[in-house]
């Protein structure tokens, strides 16, 4: 035989017995291949491995190692940081309104488990001044610290700190303004009414709009409003 038509093999027939000959083949003429061991080639490998390319360099032959933070750049890793509802984020977002006048403003979370603050957030619209940021557990100020206020925007204290909040205990975070010009910051809650609802992987937003005369505690609720001051969480 010196040539023959394309796509052809030379194979016997299929369903019988019969001389060999060039055919078409059909799907069902292909036998099924397994693919042993996952398609890996090893029967067992070490715990905590994935197969995979390299984890840098050029490009090469798979093979089993460990995941490293290249593998997850991509990724978004949500942790015991992250809120869900920041008042101070949204209120940047939506707009502030103000409530002019010598009050702290604040809100109060509850801690759902062994919950991390780092530090206080808050929105303060003054163009001069110092602004008190404070953690408030038990009617005690576990943690505070002033910022110097240069104009209308976000601010946090420089130094950060550390308080572990037991589980299912309630805190504040409030913000007072030495200016007592612009007041508190705050935008109409149309999003939810009730609380405590949800606001992080570890929180429970249970009062957005407390406040109060002067640099204290603030304990009275004001109407249906979100303040802007919020905790930082450590991851």
């Amino acid at each position: 035989m010196s040539n023959a038509a394309q796509a052809k093999v030379l194979a016997t027939p299929p369903g019988a017995t019969g001389p060999v000959a060039l055919r078409s083949l059909a799907a069902e003429h292909l036998p099924d291949v397994p693919v042993n061991k996952g398609g890996t080639g090893v029967a067992t490998a070490a715990a905590g491995r994935a197969f995979m390319g390299p984890a840098s360099g050029a490009d090469a032959a798979p093979g089993f190692r460990a995941i490293v933070a290249a593998d997850l750049a991509a990724i978004s890793l949500l942790t015991a940081a992250f809120l869900f509802f920041p008042p101070v984020g949204f209120g940047v977002g939506v707009g502030w309104a103000q409530i002019a006048g010598g009050y702290v403003w604040g809100t109060s979370w509850q801690a759902l488990r062994d919950t991390t603050v780092t530090n206080i957030r808050a929105y303060c619209a003054d163009a001069s001044g110092t602004l008190h940021l404070k953690l408030w557990v038990g009617g005690v100020a576990v943690a505070s610290g002033t910022v110097a206020v240069t104009g209308a925007g976000v601010y946090t204290l420089a130094t950060a700190f550390s308080y572990v909040v037991p589980a299912g205990t309630t805190f504040t975070v409030s913000a007072y303004a030495t200016a007592e010009v612009a007041g508190i910051p705050y935008f109409s809650n149309t999003y939810f009414a009730n609380y405590p609802a949800i606001a992080a992987p570890t929180l429970l937003l249970t009062n957005p709009r407390l406040y109060g005369s002067g640099n204290v505690e603030p304990g009275s609720t004001s109407s249906n409003y979100i303040f802007g001051v919020e905790p930082v969480v450590g991851a």
